[in-house]
């Protein structure tokens, strides 16, 4: 999966081995869990990252100080929801058309829960940034 992300001109950035919530994660088992999955992403593709995503955007500021030494916080400013299976996928479409504008980062999730959800409004989704002159780019 990596390589085809990289093959087709994306980026991969780091969102710690374990998924840590940083707000309940001592710094030094958060610092330790990056470097594990920056050795992982060395081992599986011979990449290195300076991006960090911060699970659920939660991270202590001590935490986000020593990551900054290496990386650039990658936060959104714009959560689909696709997520949570109790909300409708026309109504994640909705507002996420509805929320995004010029300059968005807009975050979905690209795993088992939200599979279907995925399938079903991305595509309608990149038609309305298409159809809106907007541009996007994947990290």
């Amino acid at each position: 999966m990596g390589k085809t992300v990289l093959d087709s001109g994306h980026r991969i950035g780091n969102h710690t081995h374990n998924h840590l919530n940083g707000w309940r994660t001592s710094n030094a088992k958060y610092l330790e869990n990056i470097q594990e999955f920056d050795q992982e992403l060395e081992n599986s593709l011979g990449i290195h990252t300076d991006l960090f995503r911060p699970p659920y955007g939660l991270i202590k500021s001590t935490q986000a100080k020593a990551v900054l030494k290496s990386k650039r916080l990658v936060m959104w400013n714009m959560l689909s929801g696709d997520y949570d299976q109790r909300i409708e996928p026309s109504r994640i479409l909705s507002k996420s058309i509805k929320n995004t504008r010029s300059g968005s980062i807009v975050l979905f999730h690209d795993q088992q829960k939200t599979k279907e959800t995925i399938r079903e409004i991305l595509p309608e989704y990149l038609d309305f940034l298409k159809e809106s002159g907007l541009k996007t780019s994947l990290l």
